[in-house]
């Protein structure tokens, strides 16, 4: 009758540590699942800003240089 009693107390022993560690496992899940998300959308923020930098030091490139043709235009070697 004891062993039946300390059997019966190991398996809710068992059980509850079973239930605990399937608890920390999904919490861990969920974690991660949060923190890849928003390294994800932090990522994508990163790369617009760096693409808006490149595209905006592109067209000040090409402003400076059409403004600086306009003033003071090439010379052409012409041969007569």
């Amino acid at each position: 009758m004891l062993d039946f009693l300390m059997l019966k107390s190991m398996n809710r022993n068992l059980k509850a540590t079973i239930i605990l560690c399937l608890f920390i496992v999904t919490m861990l899940m969920l974690f991660t699942v949060y923190v890849i998300s928003y390294f994800k959308s932090e990522l994508k923020e990163s790369i617009s800003v760096q693409e808006f930098a490149l595209a905006s030091s592109l067209a000040d490139a090409i402003d400076d240089s059409i403004v600086l043709n306009l003033i003071c235009p090439p010379v052409v070697n012409r041969k007569k």
